[in-house]
C-alpha cells in the first residue's frame, strides 16, 4: 500500500536531507550497520569487539546505537577489528 505524502512534508523532508546534519547522521547510521552485520558474519560478540579495541563493552553498545561522536581514527580501528578493508569506512 502506498503512502500519500503531502506537498509540503515532502519539500520540508528534501530540505533536511540536504543538511550538514542528515548527511552525518546516515553515514553513522550506514557505518553501524555495516557493523553489526560484520560481526554477525564473523560470529563476534560485542564483548569480542571491545577487547580487540581495548574498550569496554558499554563503549561498543552506546557506539552501535549511534551514541558516541567517533573519530575517523575510531573508523579505522573498527573497521580493521573486522577486517573490513579502507572502503567500509
Amino acid at each position: 500500500m502506498k503512502v500519500k505524502v503531502s506537498k509540503t512534508y515532502e519539500k520540508a523532508a528534501s530540505e533536511v536531507r540536504k543538511t550538514d546534519a542528515y548527511k552525518r547522521a546516515r553515514v553513522i547510521s550506514d557505518f553501524t550497520e555495516r557493523i553489526c552485520c560484520r560481526l554477525e558474519e564473523l560470529g563476534i560478540t560485542q564483548s569480542e569487539l571491545a577487547r580487540r579495541l581495548g574498550v569496554t563493552r558499554a563503549y561498543v553498545t552506546n557506539f552501535l546505537r549511534g551514541d558516541v561522536n567517533f573519530t575517523f581514527d575510531t573508523a579505522v580501528k573498527i573497521s580493521t577489528a573486522l577486517e573490513m578493508g579502507c572502503s567500509s569506512v
